[in-house]
């Protein structure tokens, strides 16, 4: 008697490829507590400049507000009182202006113009490679009580002290929150122009 058909053999299953993993850029991270603030490094040509600026200001707010607000007090009362406001706002500009200066060029470190070429100080904006995935951004350094801005790093921040006092075409290890070391070459450096438009204005109040 013949049997029962028989059991077909065991068929491979396909298996599903992996999906690809994308690991993402790390983003920089606060800075651990108790860390002393990096100072600002300035050129001797842009400590120059600020002390120039900072002349101008002072003669300004000194002498050439003073007077315009001394004219405004003769006008008709309606002019007046637009006038002076103005003044007062542009007072009020100069005097927050005036003090930044004055606490910058007191704690900022001065360098040579030519040491200064390519070196990672607090406002400079960074270019960087992190070579274990090969990714480039771009970051810029900032302190505190500076005008906060995209693509910013704490120069307090693990990423923020490894980059600090280095160079372009040097390349650092920064150990981030939960142990993983991260090698960053650093690509280009540009030196920070002190100036509203470019963020190196404190906060206002």
């Amino acid at each position: 008697m013949a049997g029962g058909p028989e059991p077909e053999q065991d068929r491979a299953m396909p298996t599903a490829r992996p999906a690809p993993v994308t690991t993402p850029r790390p983003a920089p991270a606060a800075a651990p507590a108790g860390t002393p603030p990096p100072r600002l490094v300035l050129t001797t040509s842009e400590r120059a400049m600020l002390e120039r600026e900072l002349g101008q200001l002072r003669d300004r707010r000194d002498r050439e507000l003073p007077a315009r607000l001394r004219e405004a007090r003769t006008y008709v009362a309606a002019d007046a009182a637009e006038e002076i406001a103005q003044i007062q706002d542009e007072q009020t500009v100069a005097d927050a202006r005036i003090g930044w200066i004055e606490e910058l060029l007191a704690t900022a470190a001065v360098i040579d113009d030519d040491h200064g070429n390519g070196l990672v100080s607090i406002g400079c904006l960074v270019e960087l490679e992190y070579l274990r995935t090969a990714q480039r951004a771009s970051y810029r350094l900032m302190g505190a009580g500076m005008r906060a801005q995209a693509q910013a790093v704490s120069a307090r921040s693990p990423i923020g002290q490894a980059l600090m006092g280095r160079r372009a075409g040097e390349t650092v290890a920064a150990t981030l929150p939960g142990g993983r070391v991260e090698e960053l070459r650093i690509l280009a450096v540009e030196r920070p122009r002190y100036g509203v438009a470019h963020g190196a204005e404190p906060e206002p109040a």
